[in-house]
C-alpha cells in the first residue's frame, strides 16, 4: 500500500511540474513516459500504454493514459497483472499555484485484475521495492535530460504539500484469482465501485456493486485507518454484502500482522441454505428442509480457527443459542459446539415431510416419484453428508418430534468422526417417564448402519403407543428398554433389516376394550 501511494504521489508531482514547466516541455508522451519509469524504479514493473496519451491544463489539469497495462512481478509468469482501457485523471488546477492537490476526478475504466497465487507460493500483488532504487535512468538525449533535469527541479521546489482526493471510480471491471498450488479461482465481473479517500492514507470508503456466478452483489466498506493495515496494525472494518442468496455484514477489527484476524460482530441471513450452498459450489444431497437461515453472532477468526460466541441461530423451524468454534486447518473442518435448541422437527427433513403434515401422514413416504414397498419409501437415503466434516456437539433441546412422537427436555452429546455419528441421548422426559439411550448412524460402509438402544421407565404406554406405532389398546406404565439395528440406502431396506430386543414391563396396565375382571 505504500508503493501505491508512492506512485500515485509520483504522478501527482509530475502533473505539478508539468502545469509550472508550461506542456511545451512537457509533451503528454514525455509524462506517461515519466509515470513508467517511476513505477519501473518503485516496483521492478513495466507499465505500458497502447495508445497516444493525452493532457491539458484548462480550466483542470487533465491527464488520459489508454491502454494501460501493469506487468506481474520479475520473477513471476510473464502476463498483466492489472489492464484498462483508460485511467482519467483531473486535478483543480487554481489550488495547484498554493501547493495543494485537489483531486477532482479519477476514473479507472475496464480495468481487468489478475491475482495470481503461483505453484510455489509467490503471489502478483505484492509491491516490494525492486531494489532498483530511485536514481533516474540515463536520458536518451540531451534535451530529455535537460527536461528531466528541469521536471525534478520543479518537482523538489513544488511538491505538494496537500492532497485532496475526490471518489475513485471504477467501471466495469473485472476480478480474477487464481492459486496455482489448489487450483482453486474465482471470477467477479462488471465491477463497479465508488471509493472516497479524502487524505492519502485516510479513512476510506466505499460501495458498489459487482456479478459472481451470475448473482448480482452490493458491497458496503468502511476502514476508518487503511495505513495501519499496511503497517502490521489494526483497524476497524464495516462491509456489507448484500445478493438474493445471502445477506452479511461485519463490524470490528481486523488486522494483517499475522495472517488475517478478525474479531467483531456478525450478522448473515439466507433465505434458503440449501440454495446458497449450491451457489458457493456446495450443494447439499437432495431433500427436504435446510431452508430460510439466520446467525448473529460475535466472531473471531485467527490461525485458521473460527469462533462464534453469544450466537443466535436459526434454521427453518428451528432456533438455537450458543457458541460455536470450528477449525479448518485438518483436510475437513472440524466443529466443536453447544447449542440449546428450542425444538427440532425431524419430519421436516424426511423424505416428502414438511413437518406436522409428515406427522399427520404418518408413515407415508411422500417421496414424490420413489416407489414405496408396504408403505416405507424406496427412495435413496444419501448419508454422504457424514463425510463431509468431523464434530463435537452438546446439545439441549426442549422437544424433539418424529412422526407424532414428541421427546421433551433433551440433553445429548453427538461426535461426528470419519462418516460415523454417535449421539449420546443423556437424558430426555418421555411421556410421564425419563429415558436415556444411543444413536450410531454409520455411513463410513457401502451399505450404511443404523444401531440404537434405549431405556425408558415410567412412561405413559397409551399416549407413546398411540403416537409411535398408531394403537391405542395397551394402557398402563411402562418400562421399556430397546435395542434395534438395521441397514440400508432407503427407508424400506432399513425397515426390512430391522432386528433386535425389545422387553417392556406394565405396571398397572389394561387392554382397553376387554373387561379382564
Amino acid at each position: 500500500m505504500k508503493i501505491f501511494f508512492r506512485i500515485f504521489l509520483a504522478l501527482i508531482v509530475l502533473i505539478v511540474a508539468g502545469v509550472v514547466a508550461v506542456p511545451f516541455i512537457f509533451t503528454p508522451d514525455y509524462l506517461a513516459q515519466q509515470v513508467a519509469q517511476q513505477v519501473k524504479e518503485r516496483t521492478g514493473r513495466t507499465l505500458t500504454f497502447g495508445g497516444s496519451p493525452s493532457l491539458s491544463i484548462f480550466p483542470n489539469v487533465a491527464i488520459m493514459l489508454k491502454d494501460a497495462t501493469l506487468s506481474n512481478p520479475p520473477g513471476l509468469p510473464q502476463g498483466a497483472f492489472v489492464s484498462m482501457e483508460s485511467l482519467r485523471l483531473k486535478v483543480a488546477l487554481q489550488p495547484l499555484m498554493q501547493r495543494r492537490v485537489e483531486v477532482r476526478e479519477f476514473v479507472l475504466n475496464a480495468p481487468k485484475v489478475n491475482l495470481l497465487v503461483t505453484g510455489k507460493g509467490r503471489v502478483n500483488w505484492s509491491f516490494a521495492s525492486s531494489g532498483q532504487g530511485n536514481a533516474p535512468a540515463a536520458a536518451a538525449s540531451g534535451s530529455a535530460n535537460s527536461a528531466s533535469e528541469a521536471a525534478g527541479q520543479v518537482a523538489n521546489a513544488l511538491a505538494p504539500t496537500d492532497i485532496a482526493i475526490g471518489p475513485v471510480k471504477i467501471k466495469d471491471g473485472t476480478l480474477l484469482y487464481l492459486d496455482e498450488r489448489s487450483g482453486g479461482s474465482f471470477r467477479a465481473d462488471n465491477v463497479n465501485l465508488d471509493i472516497n479517500m479524502p487524505r492519502i492514507g485516510g479513512a476510506i470508503a466505499a460501495a458498489g456493486n459487482l456479478v459472481w456466478k451470475k448473482q448480482a452483489i452490493a458491497l458496503n466498506l468502511k476502514v476508518p485507518e487503511p495505513v495501519k493495515l499496511a503497517t502490521g496494525g489494526a483497524t476497524s472494518l464495516q462491509v456489507s454484502v448484500s445478493s438474493k442468496p445471502l445477506a452479511i455484514s461485519y463490524a470490528g477489527a481486523i488486522s494483517l500482522k499475522d495472517g488475517f484476524q478478525m474479531n467483531g460482530a456478525l450478522n448473515a441471513k439466507a433465505p434458503s441454505l440449501r440454495n446458497l450452498a449450491a451457489w458457493t459450489g456446495q450443494p447439499f444431497a437432495p431433500g427436504n428442509g435446510l431452508g430460510a437461515f439466520a446467525i448473529k453472532s460475535q466472531v473471531a477468526y485467527a490461525n485458521d480457527k473460527l469462533t462464534l460466541t453469544k450466537a443466535k441461530l436459526s434454521l427453518d423451524q428451528t432456533n438455537a443459542q450458543g457458541s460455536i468454534v470450528v477449525l479448518l486447518k485438518s483436510s475437513v473442518p472440524v466443529v466443536s459446539a453447544r447449542l440449546g435448541v428450542d425444538q427440532i422437527d425431524i419430519n421436516y427433513y424426511m423424505a416428502g415431510g414438511q413437518g406436522k403434515k409428515a406427522a399427520a401422514d404418518g408413515n407415508s413416504s411422500g417421496g414424490g416419484a420413489a416407489s414405496t414397498k408396504a408403505g416405507w419409501s424406496t427412495k435413496p437415503i444419501n448419508f454422504g453428508g457424514l463425510r463431509a466434516g468431523a464434530a463435537n456437539l452438546a446439545l439441549s433441546a426442549g422437544r424433539i418430534i418424529y412422526g407424532k412422537t414428541t421427546l421433551s427436555n433433551v440433553s445429548m452429546t453427538a461426535k461426528l468422526h470419519r462418516g460415523v455419528l454417535t449421539a449420546n441421548l443423556k437424558k430426555m422426559n418421555l411421556y410421564g417417564g425419563g429415558a436415556s439411550g444411543q444413536i450410531v448412524l454409520n455411513g463410513s460402509k457401502k451399505v450404511p448402519v443404523i444401531s440404537g438402544s434405549l431405556k425408558a421407565s415410567g412412561v405413559k404406554s397409551l399416549p407413546l403407543m398411540r403416537d409411535f406405532a398408531n394403537f391405542d389398546w395397551i394402557e398402563g406404565v411402562a418400562a421399556v428398554n430397546l435395542k434395534l439395528v438395521a441397514s440400508g440406502r432407503s427407508q424400506a431396506q432399513l425397515v426390512q433389516t430391522l432386528r433386535g430386543n425389545l422387553g417392556v414391563k406394565f405396571a398397572n396396565g389394561a387392554i382397553r376394550g376387554v373387561d379382564i375382571d
